[in-house]
């Protein structure tokens, strides 16, 4: 579920999401907006993605974790186990 939108364009960036919080001020701007909207989240097209799956154990994600400043910055790992 998406949430936490500035603008109009953020929301729009998302749209084909099954799910999104949208301010009042937002949704006034988007009623009040005659320009098309194209879908850019499909579940089916993305099945078509030549995507490499991860995966992770605790250690491993621990680390990738560590290497992402935002991340680590906004997302403290306590070290007890998971």
């Amino acid at each position: 579920m998406g949430a936490s939108f500035r603008s109009k364009e953020e929301v729009l960036a998302l749209s084909g999401c099954d799910f999104l919080t949208i301010s009042p001020k937002l949704l006034q701007e988007l009623a009040a907006s005659t320009e098309h909207v194209e879908k850019r989240l499909d579940a089916e097209k993305a099945k078509d993605l030549n995507l490499q799956k991860i995966t992770f154990d605790e250690k491993s994600f621990r680390y990738a974790l560590g290497e992402d400043a935002c991340a680590s910055a906004k997302l403290p790992v306590s070290t007890a186990p998971l």
